[in-house]
């Protein structure tokens, strides 16, 4: 569980992004392959990527973007 409360699935979207949905929302937030690749480990991608996600919701809010 994180530190707002949620929980974090990888989703396989059939895309080459990364996918991690927000546990109780349909949410998901796609990581390209060149952000994934940046890191050494799948570990220290996973870190960063859940530390961005909580920075947005604890900015914008959780809702779906439609940009």
């Amino acid at each position: 569980m994180s530190k707002l409360g949620y929980e974090y699935t990888l989703v396989d979207e059939g895309t080459m992004d990364t996918v991690i949905a927000v546990s109780g929302s349909d949410v998901r937030y796609s990581f390209s392959p060149d952000y994934r690749n940046a890191y050494k480990t799948f570990e220290e991608f996973w870190e960063q990527a859940i530390e961005d996600i909580e920075i947005d919701i604890a900015e914008n809010g959780l809702e779906e973007s439609y940009d």
